[in-house]
């Protein structure tokens, strides 16, 4: 009996270990996931955004989806350290006549986004920029 008594305490020993082993870690991209809100693109040549028209970005585990202004739109994506690669990326395919400007925004909007590669957080922003290390997109943090 006393060694069937030791038998369990062993398994448990090692069961515990096994367990303590297995700590959940976060993704590398931990800081983007969450939903933000374009608030300025200074490579935009001076057009600043649509006030009525919000560009988002929610960046979940390995996709990027949102409004683009008038479509949305959805891609994937790669995080290694703050290096940023964004695939192509797919659209609905509506038409907006208003505000005037809306379409022209939204596609250098999805270009700027492919073209990303690289990101920053300080605080409540985040910051995409080209391989050149020119500022492409500025978010703030919004709730979901």
């Amino acid at each position: 009996m006393k060694a069937y008594a030791m038998i369990i305490v062993i398994c448990g020993v090692i069961l515990a270990l096994l367990f303590a082993g297995c700590t959940t870690q976060s993704p590398a991209n931990a800081p983007l996931i969450g939903k933000w809100t374009l608030v300025s693109a200074p490579g935009w040549g001076g057009t600043n955004v649509t006030p009525v028209a919000a560009i988002t970005a929610i960046f979940s585990d390995k996709t990027v989806s949102g409004s683009a202004g008038c479509n949305n739109y959805m891609a994937t994506y790669t995080v290694q350290n703050t290096k940023l690669t964004i695939e192509k990326p797919e659209t609905s395919n509506k038409t907006c006549d208003s505000p005037p400007g809306i379409m022209d925004q939204e596609t250098i909007y999805l270009s700027n986004l492919q073209g990303a590669a690289s990101y920053a957080i300080s605080g409540d922003t985040l910051t995409l920029y080209d391989t050149m290390g020119k500022t492409l997109l500025t978010y703030q943090k919004a709730g979901i």
